[in-house]
C-alpha cells in the first residue's frame, strides 16, 4: 500500500501492527537531531524529545507541521510545468507527507498508550486537525494531482528514473485517481467531507475500546482452577469479591483455566461486548459513509474500492481464495471437535446439536492438551519469563538477520514499563531504536501491534535514516511470586510483532512512502507470520525457553508436544479466520444499512455451524478494530499466512540458522519495503512463483496425524 497519497486516515490493525498514515512528524530539525546525535545522553535526549510532555507541546507541533507542510506544498505547486523534476515535485511531496505522517504517528502513540488523559485527549484533537488538513492538501488536492500528471506526461518521460521512482509515481497517480481527483469539484467536496467524517468516527471507535473498563466481580469460590498467583494479583471490591478486568491476559486466563462455567460465561460475555453499544452506532455510520464514498468514486461497493489496489484485486477473488481454504479446513475442524469432546471436562456439556458453547472452547482445548498431549500451559509459561524470552528472541534475530541489539536505559518516556533497544548492522551503523511497552494498564490500547514512528530511509548520499519503532502489547504482569511470564500464545505474539519490527527496521527504501511495512496490506503480515513459524521448531524452542527458577529449557518430550500444537487446532483456526474475513467482506459489500446479527449468521456463524454454538448476547463487531483499520481486507491474515508458510518452508530447507539465507531474505524481501510488488519479491526469494501448496500440504498432513 502506498501510504503517501491514498491513505489519509489512521489505520489500526489488531494482533499485528499499526500503520499511522498521513498523520505525521515533528519539525524536520527534531528528526535530524535523532539522526546525527548518536552518542549517549544527546541521543537519548533527542529521542525523548520526540514525545510531547504538555498539551501546549502537542498543539504547537501540530500547528508547526501544518505551517511547514503548507509552505513547502505551495513551493511545489508554484513550479511551472517545464521546470518540474522528480526531485522538486515527486520526492518533495514524499518528504513533506513524511513530515505529516511522522507527527501523526507519534501523537497516535500518545493517544493509545499515555497514562495522562489530558495528553491522550489533546493528541486526539491534534490528530483530527492534522488529518483534516491532510485530506484537504494531499489526498483531495487537484492541483497536486495535476502537478504529478504534468510531470508524468512531460519531463517524467524524459528523466532517467530508477525502478523504485517509476513505481512510486505509478502508484501515486493510481491513488490520486482512486481518491476521486478526476471528479468535478462539487463531487470532490462531497468526498472530502465524507473522508473527514470517517476520520473522526474511526478515532472515536478506537477510543471507545480503550476507554471501556468494564469488569466482572465474583467470589473466590468461583475462581477455581486459576493459579494462586493470578488470584493474588486481583483487586477486590467493597464486598470482598474479586474483580476480573476484561483485558486480554485476564480473559484468556479465565476462559482457559477457570473450572467454574458461570465465571467463564460472565467474562466471555463482558469481553465480547466491549464498547457496546456505542461502537455499534459508530460502525453503522462508518459502513454507510464508506458505501457512499465507494459509489462516488465509481465502485459498486467499498469492498471493491478497498481491495482494488491489493494483491487480490477483487472481493470475488478473495471469496474464491477463502472457499478453497474452507474446504480443506472444515474436515480437519470437525475431526478436532470429535477428539476434544470424547472426554469432556467436568461441568461442560455440548448443545443438542453437538456444538461447544463459545466460553467453553478454550477451556475444552486446554483440558485436552493437558490430558492427552501432556501439555500444561500453566506450567509451560514458567519457561518463558519476559526478560529471558526477549533476550533469546533478540539473539535469534541477530544471528539470522545479521543485526546487533543493545538493551539500554532510557528514562523519561511515557511510562516506567517502556524498554529501550538500539539495533546496529554488522558494520556498527545504527539501524534504529525500538521502544517496548508490553504490559496492560487502564486506557491503554488493548491488543498487540507494531508502530513505525520514524521510517528508515536510504538517503542519496548512501547513509540511512535510523528507524524509530514501538511494539505495544498487553502481556501478563509480574506477581509477588514470580516475574512476568508469557503464555505460549503470547510468545508467538511477541515473535509476530517483532517480525513486523524487523521489516520496518530493514526496509530502508529511497522513497519514504515505501519504507518498511508500507507494502500492500495483504502482504504486510507475511514476514511477521513467517517469523512466527519459527516457534514450531524444536531447536528454537530449546533455545528460547528457560524456567524462571532453574534456568532449564523445556524438555524434549514437552517440546515435541508443543510442536504438535501447531496442528492441534489448525482447522478451527482457518475456519475462524475465514469466518471473520467473510464477515468483514459482508460488512462492506454494497449497501449502507447492515444488520450485524444477520451478517454474522451468514458468514462467521455459518462457517462455525456444527462446531461452536452461536451466541446472540455478543457484539464482537464493536471491538473488532480490523473493521476500521483493514476494512474489507481482513482476509489479509490468511492470504499472508499462505505465503508465510511457503517462505518458511523454503528457509527451513536451506537452514533456519543459515546466515546467508538470512542475508538473502533481508536483501530480497525485507529491505525492499513496498517498493516492489509482493509477487515479485517472493518470486525473487523462492526462485519460483509463490504457491498455496505448502499451506495445503501442511493442513492435509495435520488431518492425517489427527487421525492417528
Amino acid at each position: 500500500m502506498n501510504k503517501n497519497i491514498k491513505a489519509v486516515s489512521l489505520v489500526i490493525c489488531f494482533c499485528g501492527l499499526i500503520f499511522c498514515i498521513v498523520v505525521g512528524c515533528p519539525l524536520s530539525k527534531n528528526i535530524k537531531t535523532v539522526k546525527v546525535s548518536m552518542e549517549t545522553q544527546e541521543k537519548r535526549d533527542a529521542l525523548n524529545a520526540l514525545f510531547p510532555k504538555t498539551v501546549r507541546d502537542i498543539e504547537r507541533r501540530i500547528d508547526d507541521t501544518i505551517w511547514t507542510v503548507q509552505k513547502e506544498l505551495d513551493s511545489i505547486l508554484d513550479k511551472p510545468a517545464h521546470k518540474r523534476t522528480f526531485e522538486n515535485t515527486i520526492r518533495a511531496t514524499d518528504l513533506l507527507i513524511g513530515r505529516i505522517s511522522e507527527t501523526g504517528a507519534i501523537f497516535s502513540l500518545v493517544h493509545m498508550v499515555h497514562p495522562e488523559a489530558t495528553l491522550r485527549d489533546a493528541s486526539y484533537q491534534g490528530l483530527l486537525k492534522l488529518e483534516s488538513f491532510s485530506i484537504d492538501v494531499i489526498s483531495t488536492n487537484k492541483k497536486l494531482y495535476a502537478a504529478f500528471k504534468e510531470y508524468a506526461e512531460n519531463n517524467g518521460s524524459q528523466e532517467a528514473l530508477t525502478a523504485e521512482q517509476r513505481f512510486y509515481l505509478q502508484e501515486s497517480l493510481g491513488d490520486f485517481e482512486r481518491s476521486g481527483l478526476a471528479l468535478p469539484d462539487a463531487q470532490l467536496e462531497e468526498v472530502r467531507k465524507i473522508q473527514k467524517e470517517l476520520s473522526q468516527l474511526s478515532l472515536d471507535f478506537e477510543s471507545n475500546i480503550n476507554k471501556d473498563l468494564r469488569t466482572v466481580t465474583v467470589p473466590k469460590e468461583q475462581l477455581t482452577g486459576l493459579s494462586d498467583s493470578f488470584i493474588a494479583g486481583l483487586k477486590k471490591d467493597e464486598n470482598d469479591a474479586f474483580i476480573l478486568r476484561c483485558d486480554r491476559p485476564t480473559f484468556f486466563a479465565v476462559t482457559k483455566h477457570c473450572t467454574n462455567a458461570e465465571t467463564r460465561e460472565k467474562v466471555w460475555i463482558a469481553f465480547e461486548n466491549c464498547a457496546y453499544p456505542e461502537n455499534g452506532i459508530i460502525l453503522k455510520k462508518i459502513i454507510a459513509l464508506r458505501d457512499q464514498l465507494a459509489h462516488k468514486l465509481g465502485f459498486s461497493s467499498y469492498a471493491h474500492l478497498n481491495i482494488s489496489d491489493q494483491m487480490a484485486k477483487t472481493p470475488e477473488r478473495v471469496s474464491e481464495f477463502l472457499s478453497g481454504l474452507q474446504d480443506a479446513a472444515r474436515k480437519k475442524a470437525h475431526e478436532e471437535l470429535e477428539l476434544w469432546t470424547k472426554n469432556l471436562p467436568d461441568g461442560v456439556a455440548l448443545t443438542i446439536r453437538g456444538e461447544i458453547m463459545p466460553w467453553d472452547m478454550e477451556f475444552i482445548k486446554e483440558h485436552y492438551k493437558k490430558t492427552y498431549l501432556a501439555v500444561d500451559t500453566q506450567k509451560i509459561k514458567e519457561y518463558f519469563p519476559v526478560q529471558r524470552t526477549v533476550d533469546e528472541l533478540l539473539s535469534l534475530y541477530e544471528h539470522f538477520l545479521g543485526v546487533e541489539f543493545r538493551q539500554e536505559q532510557l528514562e523519561g518516556l511515557w511510562h516506567e514499563d517502556v524498554r529501550y533497544i538500539t539495533a546496529f548492522n554488522s558494520k556498527g551503523e545504527l539501524l534504529g531504536h525500538l521502544l517496548l511497552d508490553l504490559f496492560p494498564r487502564d486506557f491503554k490500547y488493548t491488543h498487540a501491534c507494531q508502530m513505525t514512528l520514524i521510517p528508515t530511509v536510504r538517503n542519496p548520499d548512501g547513509t540511512r535514516t535510523p528507524a524509530i519503532l514501538a511494539i505495544i502489547a498487553n502481556f501478563p504482569k509480574a506477581s509477588p511470586e514470580h516475574p512476568a511470564l508469557l503464555p505460549f500464545d503470547e510468545v508467538k505474539t511477541f515473535f509476530h510483532e517483532f517480525g513486523h519490527a524487523m521489516h520496518a527496521l530493514m526496509g530502508a527504501t529511497e522513497m519514504r512512502g515505501f519504507s518498511g511495512t508500507a507494502t500492500k496490506l495483504d502482504f504486510v503480515e507475511t514476514p511477521s507470520q513467517m517469523f512466527e513459524c519459527w516457534l514450531s521448531e524444536p531447536t528454537v524452542l530449546k533455545r528460547v525457553s528457560s524456567h524462571y527458577k532453574t534456568g532449564e529449557p523445556l524438555d524434549d518430550a514437552t517440546i515435541q508436544q508443543l510442536t504438535r500444537l501447531e496442528q492441534f487446532d489448525s482447522g478451527n483456526f482457518v475456519i475462524r479466520q475465514a469466518g471473520l474475513a467473510r464477515f468483514a467482506l459482508a460488512c462492506f459489500a454494497e449497501g449502507e444499512d447492515k444488520d450485524f446479527n444477520a451478517l454474522k449468521k451468514e458468514s462467521y456463524h455459518r462457517l462455525n455451524r456444527g462446531l461452536i454454538c452461536a451466541e446472540d448476547r455478543e457484539h464482537f463487531e464493536c471491538s473488532f478494530g480490523h473493521l476500521i483499520g483493514y476494512g474489507a481486507r481482513y482476509y489479509s491474515y490468511l492470504w499472508s499466512k499462505v505465503f508465510a508458510i511457503d517462505l518458511f518452508d523454503c528457509i527451513k530447507e536451506r537452514g533456519l540458522f543459515n546466515t546467508e539465507v538470512g542475508k538473502q531474505f533481508v536483501e530480497t524481501i525485507l529491505s525492499k519495503g513496498g517498493s516492489i510488488a509482493p509477487e515479485i519479491l517472493m518470486q525473487n526469494f523462492l526462485g519460483r512463483a509463490p504457491s498455496q501448496a505448502a499451506f495445503l500440504r501442511r493442513l492435509e498432513s495435520e488431518q492425517t496425524q489427527s487421525n492417528t
